[in-house]
């Protein structure tokens, strides 16, 4: 069973499923290759603008006319940190949907398709007035590279969602680490302020 001559004897339906499949697994592979080569850039990119962040509102904090209490200076700390925290967990969620929505959706195309080449078959050998095995086989059998085609592309697309997902998860994991190293140097920094301004009157 042949897939070129599958195409060849395939209508503008099934053809244009075969491309959609294609074009969704190229999509897959690409999505996963940028996000596993693009993940240690990633990381220093969002440790740099957390420290800047960060390190904005400390300085916003101390240039203030009334001070700040060193628990008011955590908790705003804290919610910057958290802001920035969240705006890289909506910034990294758009490869997981698409994923997501590769491989639920490859596995119906490629059954649809299936039914859509068995019937067309079926309707060519009611035409034809001739329903022996071999006349059903070939063109019923060749359908089914509809379906093989569907989970070929889903397949991947699950493995990939789950390692999208996982590097997600180490990205974050590393941003609370450095939030909570610069939460503490930032608020013994600030504590430690006012004993320094003591000890100089």
């Amino acid at each position: 069973m042949n897939l070129m001559v599958f195409w060849q004897h395939a209508d503008g339906m099934i053809q244009g499923l075969m491309l959609l499949l294609i074009a969704l697994s190229v999509v897959t592979w690409s999505l996963l290759l940028h996000r596993i080569l693009q993940q240690k850039p990633r990381i220093q990119k969002h440790i740099l603008g957390l420290k800047q962040q960060l390190e904005a509102l400390d300085v916003r904090n101390r240039k203030r006319v009334v001070p700040v209490s060193a628990e008011s200076a955590r908790a705003v700390l804290e919610q910057g940190a958290l802001n920035y925290l969240g705006a890289v967990r909506d910034a990294s969620g758009w490869p997981q949907m698409t994923l997501g929505t590769i491989s639920a959706l490859s596995p119906f195309l490629g059954l649809f398709g299936t039914v859509w080449g068995i019937f067309h078959a079926l309707l060519g050998l009611g035409h034809a007035g001739q329903a022996g095995l071999a006349m059903v086989a070939g063109p019923v059998g060749e359908s089914l590279w509809m379906t093989g085609m569907g989970l070929a592309v889903a397949m991947p697309a699950v493995l990939a969602f789950n390692i999208c997902n996982r590097l997600n998860k180490s990205l974050e994991h590393r941003l609370h680490q450095v939030a909570h190293e610069m939460l503490m140097e930032q608020l013994l920094a600030h504590d430690a302020a006012p004993d320094q301004g003591a000890q100089t009157v």
